[in-house]
């Protein structure tokens, strides 16, 4: 699993930073070798996730930080509160794959 934090830091100040959300980016484990199939979750500051969606068909040679940009530039025209209509949202508990 990936996961990338949002933080805020006033100033460049370390010692006062303060979170402003995360995404977590799990393996669907329904790809191949050579493309890879996600699910990503974004969480508020408080830990309320605000989104779940699934990226299918990210070249896997192209690395973790493309899969990154791919999943934002995706989110980029949409509501971000707004979960997509029809799609799975997992329940309260509910956990993340981790590979």
């Amino acid at each position: 699993m990936l996961v990338v934090n949002l933080e805020y830091w006033p100033h460049g100040a370390e010692s006062k930073r303060e979170s402003l959300g995360q995404l977590r980016i799990g393996n669907a484990l329904t790809g191949t070798q050579e493309y890879g199939n996600y699910h990503y979750r974004l969480y508020d500051k408080n830990g309320n996730m605000l989104w779940w969606r699934e990226y299918n068909g990210h070249k896997r040679s192209l690395g973790a930080w493309a899969l990154v940009q791919a999943v934002l530039q995706e989110t980029e025209t949409k509501a971000l509160h707004m979960p997509q209509e029809g799609a799975h949202r997992p329940q309260a508990g509910e956990r993340d794959v981790e590979h």
